[in-house]
C-alpha cells in the first residue's frame, strides 16, 4: 500500500509531501521486523526523538510535526488533520486484506469437548492437550503440547483497543495472535486477548492460570509462572520466569515483572518490579516496605491504607 492511497481509506483533509510504499502500521516502541516496511504516527513534536530512533518507511504527521522533522527524515510523509486516527484506519484497512486461512490442525492425541468451539482456521493444537466444555478458541491460537484449557475458556479474543474519542471511538483490528508453550493449564474461565498490531500474546511452558483471569493483549508470560485467580494482566504486561502472581492482583499496562518476583494478593502493580522482589498494596511497594508502614499506623489493628499515606511512607 502507498500512503497517497490512504485518501481511499481516511476522510479527513490530507496532504502529501513524500510517497512510498509499506506492509503495516508500527507503534513505535514495539518489536518489528526490519525486512517489512513499516509506517507510524506523530501527533506531537515531543515524541519526534523517539521516532528517529527506529527505521521507519513512513510517517503520518500534523503540519507542525513536518516543520520541525523534516530536514532530519527523508522517508515519506503524509500530513494529516488527525494522524492517529489515520494511522488506525490504514492499520484496520490493512488487516482487512491479509487476513490467512490456513486450515485449523488439532493433533489426532488431543481431546476436545464436543461443546467446544474452535475456529475452522488459523488454529493449532498440539500433541495430548485436553479442551475442555464451552471452551472458545478463535483465529490465531497456537497451543503447545500437554496443555489443559479448563471450561469456560477463552482465548485469542480481540484485543481492548480502540481510537477516537466518543461516539466515534472505533475498535482497532487484532491482528497478532496467542501462543502457548507446552504444559500450559488454563483454568475455567480465563480469557486471553490476541496480539493487537502482528504482535503475539505469549504464555510459556509450565505456566498455570487460575480461573477468571484476564491476560490482555500482547502480553507476555515465560515459563514457570503461577497466576492465581482473577488477576488481569493488562495489554503489553512482561512478566519473567518463576514468578508468583497472587489473587486479585491488577497490573497496569506494559508493566514488567522480573523473574522469582511475588506479586502479593491484591496488589495494583503500575511500575516495573525487579528479579526477587516481593511488592503489596495499592499501589504496590516493596512487602517489607509495606508490612512495616502498616505495623506504624495500624499498631497491630487494621486501618485503612490510602495512596496518600503511602506515597509519604515512600518519600
Amino acid at each position: 500500500m502507498k500512503l497517497s492511497e490512504l485518501k481511499n481509506v481516511y476522510k479527513g483533509a490530507l496532504e502529501l509531501i513524500k510517497d512510498t510504499e509499506f506492509d503495516r502500521a508500527y507503534l513505535v516502541g514495539k518489536a518489528y521486523d526490519k525486512a517489512v516496511r513499516l509506517i507510524s504516527f506523530i501527533g506531537d513534536k515531543k515524541y519526534i526523538n523517539a521516532f528517529l530512533e527506529y527505521d521507519i518507511d513512513g510517517l503520518i504527521c500534523t503540519k507542525a510535526v513536518y516543520e520541525e522533522i523534516k530536514d532530519q527524515y527523508n522517508g515519506g510523509i503524509l500530513i494529516a488533520e488527525n494522524p492517529k486516527t489515520a494511522f488506525f484506519e490504514a492499520h484496520n484497512h490493512i488487516a482487512k486484506q491479509s487476513k490467512n486461512n490456513q486450515k485449523s490442525m488439532i493433533d489426532e492425541t488431543a481431546y476436545i469437548d464436543e461443546s467446544a468451539i474452535i475456529a475452522s482456521n488459523n488454529v493449532s493444537i498440539g500433541k495430548h492437550t485436553v479442551i475442555c466444555a464451552n471452551v472458545v478458541i478463535k483465529e490465531g491460537v497456537k497451543i503447545g503440547d500437554h496443555c489443559v484449557i479448563r471450561e469456560g475458556c477463552v482465548i485469542g479474543t480481540p484485543a481492548f483497543y480502540y481510537y477516537g474519542e466518543g461516539k466515534d471511538r472505533k475498535l482497532v483490528e487484532s491482528t497478532g495472535g496467542v501462543i502457548t508453550g507446552n504444559n500450559v493449564e488454563l483454568h475455567a474461565n480465563v480469557v486471553v486477548e490476541k496480539g493487537v498490531m502482528f504482535g503475539n500474546t505469549y504464555i510459556g511452558d509450565n505456566t498455570k492460570i487460575d480461573h477468571s483471569s484476564v491476560i490482555g493483549h500482547d502480553t507476555q508470560i515465560k515459563k514457570d509462572c503461577t497466576i492465581a485467580a482473577i488477576t488481569v494482566a493488562a495489554g503489553g504486561t512482561k512478566i519473567d520466569e518463576d514468578t508468583f502472581v497472587g489473587v486479585g492482583v491488577s497490573i497496569a499496562p506494559n508493566v514488567s515483572v522480573g523473574s522469582n518476583a511475588k506479586l502479593s494478593a491484591g496488589a495494583i502493580v503500575t511500575k516495573d518490579v525487579k528479579a526477587g522482589e516481593r511488592v503489596s498494596g495499592n499501589f504496590a511497594i516493596p512487602h517489607t516496605q509495606f508490612i512495616k508502614h502498616i505495623k506504624n499506623i495500624s499498631g497491630g489493628g487494621y486501618y485503612r491504607v490510602t495512596p496518600s499515606d503511602l506515597s509519604k511512607e515512600v518519600a
